[in-house]
């Protein structure tokens, strides 16, 4: 966690107008700049997070995920998007069950299907949606983006790629930018295992912001 501190006080007004009174408030942050993440107790009733984006377009990636990819995982697989400020870069998300996997002492089995359900889930973020308009746009420039950069990320990969696996992924990426339109779909951006949460039998992900159509 980063060190403690209270969401804005425009922020919590706001999520207060939406929830009810907020009787607990605790930072669940990870520890890295620009996460500001608040778990809410409403006395009694079920709890929520509230969670500030770190900028104006992971807002507009993580409401518009939460609202046309997300709910694909299912209600236990993802928090679900209870509300949205633009004006505050806020939304507030339903609490589930579980703990992110890195805090847990899980046997390799254990482990293994937490990863198994993992990629499931990421399988049916894939899938999720229709993509148009701007939202098709944005992802046809990420799509040109990673092509242009592949040469850049082969000379960070070093000896760790082959001569044979580097011509490959420059020709493929070379054919990326010739192919014309795509099936596109969504992808995670953030999929570490900080943002895997694991109840004992199921996993879910968390933190949407830096979904993006690919």
């Amino acid at each position: 966690m980063t060190d403690a501190a209270p969401p804005p006080p425009g922020l919590q007004a706001w999520a207060q107008r939406q929830v009810g009174p907020i009787t607990a408030v605790r930072d669940v942050s990870h520890p890295q700049p620009g996460s500001r993440v608040w778990h809410l107790e409403l006395g009694g009733r079920p709890e929520v997070f509230l969670k500030a984006a770190s900028g104006p377009v992971a807002y507009r990636r993580e409401s518009f995920a939460y609202r046309h990819a997300v709910p694909a995982l299912g209600p236990a697989a993802a928090p679900q998007l209870i509300e949205s400020s633009a004006q505050h870069l806020g939304l507030l998300m339903t609490a589930i069950p579980g703990r992110p996997l890195p805090e847990l002492d899980v046997p390799p089995a254990v482990r293994h299907e937490a990863y198994r359900q993992a990629g499931v889930l990421l399988a049916r973020l894939h899938q999720a949606g229709e993509l148009r308009g701007e939202h098709r746009t944005e992802a046809e420039e990420s799509l040109r983006r990673t092509a242009h950069g592949a040469e850049k990320h082969l000379a960070a990969a070093g000896d760790r790629v082959s001569g044979a696996e580097r011509q490959l992924v420059l020709r493929l990426a070379g054919e990326l930018l010739v192919l014309g339109p795509v099936p596109l779909g969504f992808l995670h951006g953030d999929a570490w295992e900080r943002n895997m949460l694991w109840s004992g039998r199921r996993t879910a992900w968390l933190d949407f912001e830096r979904v993006v159509s690919a």
